[in-house]
């Protein structure tokens, strides 16, 4: 989940570089958005961005609760 909300710190510090080492799928969302003017594809990555968040807080959500009814 962290990796998912570090695009800020990216972008300040290394900006995707040197030659997209440290590009993530946010950081390549951005690029197409307003690098590339692309607003298709940018669009589309950041909506599955969204939707694996959103999974992985429903996971995460779901093994919290039955962790509690263990308990």
């Amino acid at each position: 989940m962290a990796a998912i909300l570090i695009f800020d710190m990216i972008y300040v510090l290394t900006g995707g570089g040197p030659g997209d080492s440290t590009s993530m799928i946010s950081w390549f969302a951005y690029a197409e958005i307003f690098k590339n003017l692309n607003l298709g594809h940018g669009i589309a990555l950041s909506i599955i961005i969204a939707l694996i968040t959103l999974g992985l807080i429903f996971l995460y959500l779901r093994v919290i609760r039955s962790e509690e009814t263990v308990s």
